[in-house]
């Protein structure tokens, strides 16, 4: 009789979210200002994020000809 090998589930880190209110007071930590944190989650439409998300959507922003 084979044994079966049992696969144990990958185990994914959630990112935590946070609101725009975090990332506005903590702008300083994503080297950014206030304005480009509100301005950026306004362009994408959002009020929280992850990290990354936040990041990408500053990305968007930054470079957006105005």
């Amino acid at each position: 009789m084979a044994k079966t090998q049992e696969t144990q589930p990958e185990i994914k880190e959630v990112e935590p979210v946070y609101s725009m209110e975090d990332f506005i007071s903590n702008a300083s930590a994503l080297g950014v200002k206030p304005e480009a944190i509100i301005g950026a989650l306004t362009m994408a439409g959002v009020k929280e994020a992850t990290r990354s998300q936040m990041e990408r959507y500053l990305q968007d922003f930054l470079r957006k000809e105005v």
